[in-house]
C-alpha cells in the first residue's frame, strides 16, 4: 500500500464506521508509520495496528478491502500486539478522522520495535538504519537504552543483536 492508497483506505473505514455510529480507535506502528511521517518508503503490505474496537474495526476493514478492491483483505491487522510494550508512546496525528482516531508509533519506539523483530528478509534492517540516522544515534549503547526504555525484561535474540552490531559498524 502506497500512502495515498493507506490514506484512502483510512478514510473509508471512517465512512465505515460513521455509518455504522461507531467510533474507533487505531495506534499505528511498523511499515505504515515509515511511508506516512517518515516518508522513508514507497510502500508497506499493510498496515499494523492496535486497535480498539477490534471486532469492529476489523470487520470494517474488510468491507473497505471489498469496496476498495484491495490485494490485501487484511490490509489493518493486530498482528504487531505482540511486540506492544506496556510503555509505548504513541503520537497524534492529522490523519485522525470524524469517527476514526489515529495515533503512530514514536520514533524511539519505532526503532525499539524493530529492533526486537529484526526480522531477515524485510524492511526492518532499512528501517532501522533509517531510524537510527533520524534519531541520531552513534553509538550501539544508544540503541540498548531506547530498547530498554520500552521492553526492560526483555532480550535481545541473536538476530537482533547482529542487526544492531552491523547497522552501527558501518
Amino acid at each position: 500500500m502506497t500512502k495515498v492508497q493507506i490514506i484512502l483506505a483510512l478514510n473509508e473505514l471512517n465512512n465505515e464506521l460513521k455509518n455504522q455510529n461507531v467510533r474507533g480507535d487505531i495506534s499505528i506502528m511498523g511499515g505504515a508509520v515509515m511511508c506516512l511521517v517518515f516518508h522513508s518508503r514507497e510502500s508497506t503490505q499493510d498496515i499494523d495496528a492496535i486497535m480498539a474496537p477490534s471486532d469492529v474495526l476489523q470487520k470494517a476493514a474488510f468491507n473497505v478491502s471489498q469496496t476498495l478492491n484491495l490485494e490485501n483483505n487484511f490490509w489493518l491487522n493486530d498482528a504487531v500486539k505482540v511486540f506492544n510494550s506496556d510503555r509505548a508512546e504513541f503520537k497524534k496525528t492529522e490523519l485522525s478522522l470524524s469517527h476514526l482516531n489515529i495515533l503512530v508509533a514514536s520514533p524511539e519506539y519505532m526503532f525499539a520495535m524493530k529492533a526486537l523483530s529484526a526480522r531477515s528478509g524485510t524492511n526492518d534492517e532499512t528501517d532501522l538504519i533509517f531510524l537510527m540516522k533520524y534519531l541520531n544515534l552513534n553509538h550501539i549503547d544508544q540503541a540498548l537504552k531506547i530498547i530498554k526504555k520500552f521492553y526492560p525484561d526483555q532480550k535481545l535474540t541473536i538476530d537482533s543483536r547482529v542487526m544492531l552490531k552491523d547497522i552501527f559498524s558501518v
